[in-house]
């Protein structure tokens, strides 16, 4: 899937106003595309967003002309001076090189296509860079009508080169009350079906929660290995109403079953398709409405998922 330029450029537009990099709710300025360029996930606090972008802009930011280098940090908020208004850096530049106010402008519009050029190209290079696995197939089974609510995925995965000895595991879970990284797997409800060994726990945000998942024997490039595992949901924990796959590298095919049952059937079920991560607790979706089926259930799939985006079911909290 390609990043759109004119997209990524409008987004740059709009991050350059107020005060930039530097505004308070950074998390809502940043738009769609310029989280996939920056590498922002699922659960990024609000400094952490910040010092992405940072790295990321500053980085291609230095590959441009130097008389673009600073009226690019200068508009976007990345000079080292206090933080102050658009307009504020713009009559500063202007008053410093003896131009119009709207030349600076002018000027700046023009470094933010070198840098959305630059940009896309960087993205490009990467995405041809292999990843050391990426997964083929991936299938969840949600069950809401159970005693306990319970996951079940299976996942089918390929080596990009020789020698994976362990795959990374990430999911959005709550964990218990006071719960910060040490314990047992067992305790968050994570019981590996079969595949390997998960180890390494580790809190990534406020509830994404990473394992390692040693493999049997080591991978190489172009072998397949299959695990699976399935997760309890105990109901005194808060359940966040929607189940996605976020990849952080390519995935083939995902395939979601969810069984609300008949007692818990939410009123509205939407399908997911490609949001970012940072949009999931937006209380208004804006997916396709899916119906659930007479028992509760929907079903569906994707295939070629981005990475870093997000695909699944959300629904409404309340019951039909």
């Amino acid at each position: 899937m390609s990043v759109p330029a004119d997209q990524l450029l409008t987004e740059l537009k709009a991050l350059r106003k107020g005060l930039g990099v530097e505004t308070d709710d950074i998390g809502s300025r940043v738009g769609r595309t310029l989280q996939r360029i920056c590498g922002v996930e699922e659960g990024d606090t609000g400094e952490r967003i910040r010092r992405k972008l940072r790295d990321q802009l500053n980085a291609l930011i230095n590959q441009c002309h130097p008389d673009q280098q600073r009226l690019l940090r200068a508009a976007l908020g990345l000079d080292s001076a206090a933080p102050r208004m658009y307009q504020e850096r713009i009559k500063e530049i202007a008053d410093s090189t003896f131009v119009d106010p709207r030349t600076v402008q002018r000027r700046i519009d023009s470094a933010l296509v070198r840098l959305t050029q630059l940009a896309l190209e960087t993205r490009r290079l990467d995405v041809r860079r292999p990843s050391p696995w990426h997964t083929t197939d991936l299938r969840a089974v949600v069950c809401f009508d159970l005693r306990v609510p319970e996951v079940f995925e299976t996942r089918r995965i390929v080596a990009g080169q020789d020698g994976v000895e362990e795959v990374e595991v990430g999911m959005t879970l709550t964990p218990p009350d006071g719960w910060t990284g040490p314990g047992s797997i067992e305790d968050l409800g994570v019981d590996l079906l079969y595949g390997g060994e998960l180890s390494d726990r580790m809190m990534k945000s406020r509830n994404r929660i990473g394992f390692v998942l040693r493999l049997p024997e080591p991978l190489s490039r172009g072998d397949e290995h299959e695990y699976a595992f399935r997760v309890k949901l105990p109901p005194e924990r808060a359940i966040a109403p929607h189940y996605v796959c976020t990849p952080k590298y390519q995935c083939d095919r995902f395939s979601l079953h969810v069984r609300f049952g008949t007692v818990v059937c939410p009123r509205q079920v939407w399908r997911l398709s490609g949001i970012s991560p940072l949009e999931l607790d937006d209380p208004v979706w804006s997916g396709d409405l899916a119906a659930p089926n007479r028992f509760g259930e929907v079903h569906t799939s994707f295939d070629d998922l981005e990475p870093q985006l997000s695909y699944g079911f959300g629904w409404d909290a309340g019951q039909s």
